[in-house]
Order: C-alpha cells, then structure tokens, then sequence
C-alpha cells in the first residue's frame, strides 16, 4: 500500500480523497470541542489520519507530537494534536491538548457514538500526566499516559 503525507496527514492514496473529504466536517467540530476545553485556539502539533485499512501511527510519528504538546503545556501555552481512526460509520478521534494552565489532557472523540443511529456527538478527556507515544504490539503506536 502507498502511503501519501499532505500537510501532516498521512493516507493510503487509494482512500485519500474519500478519507479527507468524510474527516473535514468532523475535524471542524472536534476543534471547537478542544477549543472549548482548552479555552482558546491551540497550536497545532500534528495530525495522524489512519486510514480504513491501516497502517496505524508510528512511535516516532506520535512521539514527536506529543513532545510538542508538553513543550506547549511547560510554557502555559494552547496545543493540541489529533489521531483519526476509522469508526463503525465515521471517524473517532485520540490526541492530547494542553491549557493555559500547563496541564496536558487526553480526549476522545466519536461524531456519532451509536454507530450511525444519530446520537449526538462524544467528547470526553481527562488529566495526563507524563504523556508519551508507546508501541502496541496489535495496533502501531499509542499515546498513553504516566501515573497521576
């Protein structure tokens, strides 16, 4: 499989323009939800779209994102960085985002958390202490976080 990276995003080019075109509507509302727990505009870190058959982020690729979100974070500053996986009908979303307060947050996002029953849209994220991309020996590379 070829894969493409425009812009930071990476996708296999048999998918991409069908990929890209599902993820923009999305993108736009898990940006005012990461604005809005944020409490402003972040700087953005990164970008990993998976596409629908794989392959997931590397350790490399999302450690460099993360790295940039805590830098951010130490500085007191807005940032954020964003995974996009193939969900049952949409797009679900993983990244970290940091607030004025230096502190680095995890989230989640599903546009349609029923699978394509119309339900409203899943935002959710909680304190991460000591971010960092790890491996996952079933699915590439993750971001976890350290012991609160």
């Amino acid at each position: 499989m070829q894969l493409l990276r425009v812009a930071g995003v990476f996708c296999a080019a048999s998918v991409f323009a069908c990929e890209i075109s599902a993820d923009g509507s999305q993108q736009a509302s898990l940006q005012d939800e990461v604005n809005a727990a944020s409490g402003g505009r972040p700087v953005d870190c990164g970008y990993v779209l998976v596409p629908m058959a794989g392959p997931n982020p590397t350790v490399p690729e999302l450690a460099k994102m993360v790295q940039c979100v805590v830098e951010h974070a130490s500085a007191k500053e807005l940032a954020w960085m964003r995974v996009s996986t193939p969900g049952v009908d949409s797009r679900v979303y993983y990244g970290l985002f940091s607030t004025k307060d230096g502190l680095v947050r995890i989230y989640t996002y599903d546009s349609d958390p029923s699978g394509g029953g119309g339900a409203p849209s899943a935002f959710s994220h909680s304190g991460c202490s000591a971010p960092q991309a790890a491996a996952s020996s079933d699915r590439g590379g993750v971001v976890v976080c350290g012991p609160k």
